[in-house]
Order: C-alpha cells, then structure tokens, then sequence
C-alpha cells in the first residue's frame, strides 16, 4: 500500500467522523431568538429614530458612540436613560428633527460628549427649499 493511499484512507475516514455530529435532526435543535435592530440609514431622509433608540437601549460594554457622518432623521425624542457609569458619544453629526420635538432627553450618563454636530429642523429645510 502507498502513501498516498493511506493518507487518503485517513482524512476519508476522519471526514466522516467529523461529519457524523452534523447528522442531527434540524427539528430536534431549539429556534434561537436573536434581535436585529432596525436599519440605521443615516441619509437624512429616511427616519431613525427606532434604530438609534435600539442602538442606545442595546448598548452592553458601557460605551454609546453614534457612527459619525451621517445626517439622522429623527421623529422622535431620543431617550438615554443610562446607569450613571456609561459613556455617551455623539461626534461630526447632522441631526434632522420636526419642529417642536427634542432630539436628545440624556437623564443620567457618567459622561456624555456632543461635539461638532449639527441640529437642523424640517422647518428650516423646507424653507431653504422655496428661496
């Protein structure tokens, strides 16, 4: 018997024992329920809010950084109700709100830093529009 033989014997016999597990029934394994969050469009025209609200109610490792350069469309106000320990971020943005809303309610936040970001309301833009 060659080398080659054997070898093939080998891995063709190991492919199979490390297949065997795979043979479960599909049925018999439990759904997992995992949340997606909403898409975040960042387009200015499209609304954001349930998805920056997901991303900041979601936040696990203490730290809330807003991807930066993006224009958001907010409809609602958003609501950071942290521990006290976490971080808040929101840099080099554009926030679109409707008129008479908040874009940001921050209760409690061990730090929070809004830095060069733009908050621009639907009133002002239609207005822009007609001159």
């Amino acid at each position: 018997m060659s080398v080659i033989s054997s070898r093939r014997r080998f891995l063709l016999g190991a492919g199979v024992l490390f297949a065997a597990p795979a043979l479960v029934k599909v049925s018999s394994l439990m759904p997992i329920s995992v949340p997606r969050p909403p898409k975040l469009w960042g387009d200015g025209i499209h609304d954001d809010t349930k998805a920056l609200q997901w991303f900041i109610d979601n936040n696990k490792n203490g730290i809330i950084v807003i991807p930066e350069g993006l224009i958001y469309r907010v409809t609602n106000t958003l609501r950071v109700a942290l521990t006290g320990s976490e971080t808040f971020i929101v840099r080099n943005s554009t926030f679109i709100y409707d008129d008479g809303k908040h874009v940001l309610n921050i209760e409690r936040a061990g730090y929070f830093e809004i830095n060069k970001v733009n908050f621009i309301s639907t009133k002002y833009l239609e207005s822009m529009k007609n001159t």
